[in-house]
């Protein structure tokens, strides 16, 4: 009888932590790494870029409205309303305003990672032990999606797949982690000869 009663018992915990697992919803599953991600304060990502043919490594770090992007030889600095594109190679610099309505974190890093908000319908497409694929669809009619994996140990981010009709953008996440470091700012004397090419 005590063995039947430690069997139900067992039985009862396993699928009680199944049952809290099975009832988290895509929305819940963004709800979590987005509350994990603000929990990091300011951060820094390391990542790998996968598009057609090619792949780069980069990495950016986000405080607040502000970020730095480096990839491919182009620095990227953004502090909420301008964002300074420099690519080394080009000697060029672009001026534009930060489009704060992307999510896209080569374009955004700032709101790369907040899904919140009804921009977007949200499924589960995969799940496993350890990591579930959201599926984010734009609820404007705009084409794309984004697959955002989250590992369920931590609730942050470990890949984005950026698709657009059949063409896709991967974003590994190689790391992610909080920092204390000052963010650098745009600094114009740092390019002098460089060419401005200004859209605001």
């Amino acid at each position: 009888m005590k063995r039947l009663t430690f069997i139900l018992l067992l039985l009862a915990s396993v699928c009680g932590f199944v049952g809290v697992y099975a009832d988290e919803t895509a929305a819940s599953v963004v709800g979590r790494m987005s509350a994990a991600v603000k929990a990091l304060g300011s951060y820094e990502v390391s990542f790998t870029v996968h598009a057609g043919d090619y792949s780069g490594d980069g990495r950016y770090a986000v405080s607040g409205g502000d970020y730095n992007l480096s990839l491919a030889g182009v620095d990227v600095f953004g502090d909420g309303a301008v964002r300074y594109e420099v690519n080394n190679a080009r000697r060029e610099i672009t001026i534009d305003t930060v489009d704060t309505s992307s999510h896209n974190i080569l374009v955004n890093p700032a709101g790369g990672l907040d899904f919140i908000g009804d921009e977007f319908t949200s499924r589960i497409v995969s799940q496993d032990g350890s990591a579930v694929v959201v599926r984010l669809t734009p609820t404007d009619g705009t084409a794309g999606t984004i697959d955002v994996t989250v590992s369920t140990a931590t609730w942050l981010p470990s890949k984005l797949v950026y698709d657009l009709n059949g063409d896709s953008v991967v974003v590994e996440i190689t790391g992610i982690a909080a920092t204390t470091k000052r963010l650098a700012a745009f600094d114009a004397s740092a390019y002098n000869g460089y060419e401005i090419i200004d859209f605001r």
